[in-house]
């Protein structure tokens, strides 16, 4: 996994075999760090089209355990970033705990996959489309 960045405000690594951005969201943000954190984006979706994985074709892992509840000028940061086709992923799951931020990521997110743990986020990922989810 390589580290793209570790700011104090987000995390993002990428694993080229795996096609997987890996992101990590912490504390309240403002349009600056949501900006600084777009533009990182970018970079590691560019390490991935170097590596041969055009957009849409990696999965990602969000993990907001330590996110809050965002305003809404951030929301709609987020919302056009998830829409961007350049940004597009295959999958994506987010890892989130708290009732209120799972409101809200839902609402941002259109991802079906909304887990407790990292553990349950990559195996929900890497789990072929269409199988059997049950134990």
């Amino acid at each position: 996994m390589r580290t793209i960045v570790d700011d104090p405000m987000y995390r993002i690594r990428v694993d080229v075999a795996r096609r997987l951005m890996d992101l990590d969201l912490r504390g309240l943000w403002d349009q600056a760090i949501a900006g600084r954190f777009l533009a990182h984006v970018v970079e590691a979706m560019a390490v991935l089209n170097r590596a041969g994985c055009a957009a849409g074709q990696q999965a990602a892992l969000v993990d907001i355990t330590g996110f809050v509840v965002q305003t809404q000028d951030i929301v709609g940061m987020i919302q056009g970033m998830l829409a961007d086709p350049r940004l597009a992923t295959r999958r994506l799951a987010v890892v989130v705990t708290a009732p209120l931020l799972k409101m809200q990521a839902k609402r941002v997110s259109s991802s079906e996959g909304f887990f407790a743990t990292r553990e349950e986020a990559e195996t929900w990922l890497f789990v072929p489309e269409g199988a059997d989810h049950s134990a």
